[in-house]
């Protein structure tokens, strides 16, 4: 594999400037090899996702324009390859539901550990790189 392929994309959706600048800064120093893209809101997000492969996708429930929950639904009928942390300081009985129903996620609740947070990227993008790692072993051995 050569270098580029083993670089991950996190793409964190969340209105608030202040979280977004900490996380990005944050993960570019925890983590090697990640590219960090932002967005402030669900559509950002999706024009993202509709031109860069994005490995990991952290978002927001309560954003503007395109909440969290609407993002993942529009992500759920593409059916795409991305693992998902939800993130929210509303933990509303209602917004969990709503988020059972549009498919698997992470669940933190906000105010987050930054260390937390950066050990769930951490195993996540490993455990991505292992099972491309193994497709493309079996793909040599057919």
């Amino acid at each position: 594999m050569n270098e580029d392929s083993m670089t991950k994309t996190v793409l964190i959706a969340d209105d608030e400037q202040d979280f977004r600048i900490l996380a990005e800064n944050f993960l570019k120093v925890y983590t090697e090899k990640v590219n960090v893209l932002v967005a402030s809101n669900g559509r950002q997000a999706l024009e993202i996702l509709s031109t860069r492969k994005v490995d990991v996708l952290v978002t927001d429930i309560k954003m503007p324009e395109m909440d969290g929950i609407e993002l993942l639904t529009h992500l759920s009928r593409k059916n795409l390859d991305i693992y998902v942390i939800v993130l929210t300081g509303f933990a509303t009985k209602e917004n969990l539901e709503r988020l059972n129903q549009v498919g698997q996620y992470y669940y933190m609740a906000k105010p987050i550990s930054m260390e937390h947070f950066g050990k769930k990227i951490t195993s996540v993008l490993q455990d991505k790189s292992k099972v491309q790692e193994n497709q493309f072993t079996v793909s040599n051995l057919l």
